[in-house]
């Protein structure tokens, strides 16, 4: 099971807005993978999962958020 907060939800959402409805799905799918094996995942966890599968299929994000990841896990 993945959790996010709001913000992370709101976060994922604006990046899949940016696809085309027919890669949506892939991109989801691929965030899940990213991010279901952090417990809780940070904003900085979400931004950078999203940073990196936008990037993979090139596609520059610059309004991710950065914030130092938690110490603890």
């Amino acid at each position: 099971m993945l959790t996010l907060s709001d913000h992370q939800l709101q976060q994922v959402q604006q990046a899949a807005a940016m696809l085309p409805v027919n890669d949506r799905d892939t991109f989801l799918r691929s965030m899940a993978g990213r991010l279901s094996a952090i417990r809780f995942p940070t904003d900085y966890d979400v931004s950078n999962a999203v940073n990196f599968v936008l990037g993979c299929r090139g596609i520059a994000v610059g309004h991710a958020r950065k914030e130092k990841p938690h110490a603890f896990r």
